[in-house]
């Protein structure tokens, strides 16, 4: 977050070309001090925060605490499009915060240099996954910093690409990658965890048709995997 002490110092850094967001507050502090400053944590790399403090801003202030998008001429629902991305990727250090936003998340594991399933993966989310981008955090992941959910998902280095979902209850494998591609595919698989399918597979026999779902391991796996997304070890941190 970059902060100014007034108006006019921001009018003469802000960069006009660029998606920015501006707010005011009486203090730096409170509920509402900290969550913009995770927000804006998280998508530091797709939209630019700014903030300004105090007396110098008491017409700003005058309604409580504020927050403008620079330009001016647009909506909240383009602000979104733009600044939330639709594949992100998680890391030790946002882990937690991407969690805090309740939603599933679909992780491919790669490794980081195949550049090319990054591209493929991103462009199907686009096709296919459109209109679910408020249900379900699609995100990718390093494999080589991730390998503990891999091992327990009974996957290594050598099985990379790996796409799963998480729902915090349980993770899903997608049963074959080389069909990720395959129109309607990937978008099923979503479809299957919001309709239930893929947990009543878990537990019980696949539905009579195809299961989109491959075996996995217990429930107990599962839940650790999660931990590991949301309280990673400190020795992982500084491997």
């Amino acid at each position: 977050m970059q902060n100014f002490s007034s108006n006019a110092e921001l009018n003469n850094q802000i960069n006009p070309k660029k998606l920015n967001i501006v707010a005011y507050f009486d203090q730096p502090s409170g509920p509402e001090f900290d969550n913009y400053r995770k927000v804006a944590s998280l998508l530091r790399d797709d939209c630019v925060f700014w903030f300004g403090i105090g007396e110098a801003f008491r017409p700003e202030l005058a309604k409580g605490n504020r927050l403008e998008f620079r330009p001016l001429n647009v909506s909240l629902q383009w602000i979104m499009d733009k600044c939330v991305p639709l594949v992100r990727e998680i890391t030790f250090e946002n882990a937690e915060e991407l969690t805090e936003e309740g939603l599933p998340f679909l992780i491919l594991f790669r490794h980081p240099d195949d550049v090319q399933i990054d591209k493929i993966f991103t462009e199907q989310v686009a096709r296919e996954l459109f209109d679910q981008k408020s249900s379900i955090n699609c995100l990718y992941a390093d494999g080589k910093k991730f390998v503990h959910p891999l091992q327990h998902l009974g996957k290594t280095m050598e099985d990379l690409p790996v796409l799963a979902i998480d729902s915090f209850r349980h993770m899903y494998l997608f049963p074959d990658m080389k069909s990720l591609t395959v129109p309607g595919k990937l978008r099923q698989f979503v479809l299957d965890l919001h309709s239930g399918k893929l947990h009543r597979e878990f537990h019980h026999s696949p539905d009579p048709t195809q299961s989109s779902v491959l075996p996995a391991s217990s429930e107990t796996t599962f839940e650790k995997v999660r931990i590991y997304f949301t309280y990673i070890e400190i020795s992982d941190r500084h491997k």
